[in-house]
C-alpha cells in the first residue's frame, strides 16, 4: 500500500454537536467573517449577549432566534 494518502483537513467544528444554536450563531456570523459586536448590532442585541450565547453561558431563547429570523 502506498504511503501517499492525502491528508483531510476537518473544519474546526467537525465533532462538536451542530444542532446546538450557539453553534449554529457562531458559525453563521464566521461565515459572513464579522466580529461578534458588528454582528451583534446587525441583529440588534448587546455584544455581551451574543458573547454568552455563543459560548455557551446563556441560552438562546425564542425572541431572539425570532429577532435574528426577522432580520433583512
Amino acid at each position: 500500500m502506498s504511503d501517499t494518502k492525502k491528508k483531510v483537513q476537518l473544519h474546526p467544528y467537525a465533532n462538536v454537536d451542530i444542532n446546538s444554536w450557539a453553534l449554529r450563531i457562531r458559525m453563521i456570523r464566521e461565515a459572513l467573517d464579522m466580529s461578534r459586536p458588528k454582528f451583534a448590532e446587525l441583529i440588534g442585541v448587546p455584544a455581551t449577549t451574543l458573547k454568552n450565547y455563543e459560548l455557551g453561558y446563556r441560552e438562546v431563547g425564542w425572541p431572539f432566534i425570532r429577532a435574528m429570523l426577522d432580520r433583512d
